[in-house]
């Protein structure tokens, strides 16, 4: 059969032009790519993960699924460039976006959110989300970053929330994780907090101060401040002691105590001086405090006793961007919380209490109670350590109350002398009374 004139030209025209949709087909999935993606760390861009977390939050609501927001944002990131260069902090942007992109799963979606905060969405309950999260925030900490000559490591704080069935918008779970993520950097940074729907008085802290990721970090820049720092510490509990004089001798008592306890608990060096900064400054705070309600004989009013509550608040705004002491801030901001929850800022309980905080909490109560104050007298240094056997597992931590009071009892026995910030009489009258 004789092909029509034109035939030939006509189908060559024809593959031409399917060639020609097939690469106008492709450059529009690059161009789709390309407005999804962040330019500099590769991940999906900010305006494509707010509509992945709207479909996501959608499917959830409509089918009960589990859903989980992630916000994750690297800490003291201004200073880190001031130090490094940002040239130095965009390697590390990207270099985090392929950590992330690379140890997530194929469910998960992760995204730069805006700056140096990221953003990853898991369709999974919490539970499963944030045994995910743990290992990740284990994983960044232990992750150098190396650049030419400049090696560094960084710390990340994360907020963690997930779809609940009351949620009317997608918005709204991520509020939530952004919430939880400023309670994590305003509580010392460094640390994942989940959000607990309990009003968010108490977010769950699911992974403490990791200590050994900052270790190598305070050591090369304690040594070199060392000296100026302690100037400061006592400049700046004088400061308190002007208005109250009890302060500056009950902070200096306050350490000695600490220090003996957290000796007794086989805590190491390093360690152990983060606790003693911790109680040299433990009540900075009450710079922010009337000097009327420190020194009022009188029973504080409801009011009173909520005002005089925030000074650990107070202090821990004074001193948190001072980069040298962010081991001690948490143990600042939690030595009033209580080993039942009923303590405060934020009713932290148990486990959930950095183990320095709960030493200053017993250290600081014995001084309080051995102490003689205008609205109060003291107590013997043998009625205070009964009371504090008999708050185990209320007010104090049992196990460090028990460790506490044997190694006071043990002052008699042994002569040995408390750290010389010491300058109660409590040891003397110790050694004395014999009916410990």
């Amino acid at each position: 059969m004789d092909k029509e004139p034109g035939y030939d030209e006509l189908l060559e025209e024809i593959t031409c032009l399917n060639q020609q949709l097939a690469e106008l087909a492709e450059k529009n999935r690059e161009l789709i790519q390309l407005s999804n993606t962040d330019g500099l760390t590769g991940l999906y861009n900010h305006r494509f993960m707010m509509e992945r977390c709207e479909h996501e939050f959608r499917r959830a609501k409509r089918y009960n699924r589990g859903f989980s927001c992630v916000l994750l944002d690297i800490d003291h990131f201004k200073a880190f460039n001031d130090t490094h260069g940002h040239q130095f902090g965009d390697h590390v942007l990207k270099k985090l976006g392929v950590l992330l992109r690379e140890n997530s799963r194929s469910t998960d979606t992760c995204g730069r959110y805006g700056g140096e905060e990221f953003i990853i969405l898991i369709p999974q309950p919490i539970e499963e989300a944030k045994e995910y999260i743990l290992r990740l925030h284990g994983m960044i900490a232990a992750q150098e970053f190396c650049h030419g000559d400049i090696r560094a490591r960084i710390t990340v704080s994360i907020g963690l929330a997930d779809f609940r069935g009351e949620m009317q918008s997608w918005h709204e779970i991520i509020a939530r994780a952004d919430q939880v993520l400023y309670l994590a950097k305003n509580c010392g940074r460094n640390m994942v907090r989940t959000w607990s729907g309990r009003g968010n008085k108490r977010a769950e802290i699911v992974n403490d101060h990791d200590i050994n990721n900052l270790k190598k970090q305070f050591a090369d820049i304690y040594q070199q401040v060392k000296e100026s720092y302690v100037e400061s510490a006592n400049a700046l509990l004088q400061a308190i002691d002007a208005k109250d004089h009890y302060t500056l001798r009950h902070s200096r008592n306050v350490a000695g105590y600490a220090i003996r306890l957290a000796e007794a608990c086989g805590m190491k060096k390093q360690e152990i001086e983060i606790v003693k900064n911790a109680a040299l400054l433990h009540d900075l705070g009450k710079i922010g405090i009337d000097e009327c309600l420190l020194v009022k004989k009188e029973t504080l009013s409801g009011c009173e006793y909520e005002i005089l509550k925030r000074h650990p608040l107070i202090g821990v705004n004074i001193l948190k961007n001072i980069t040298l002491l962010a081991r001690e801030i948490p143990l600042i901001l939690h030595h009033h919380e209580r080993f039942d929850g009923r303590g405060y800022p934020y009713g932290l309980q148990s486990h959930e209490i950095p183990l320095g905080a709960k030493i200053l909490a017993i250290a600081d109560a014995f001084d309080a109670m051995t102490t003689n104050r205008a609205f109060k007298a003291k107590m013997s240094p043998s009625a205070a350590l009964r009371v504090i056997d008999s708050e185990k597992g209320q007010q104090f931590d049992p196990r460090l109350a028990e460790v506490f009071c044997g190694s006071m009892l043990s002052l008699h026995k042994d002569g040995t002398s408390l750290s010389p910030l010491m300058i109660s009489t409590a040891e003397r009258e110790l050694r004395s009374d014999m009916r410990l």
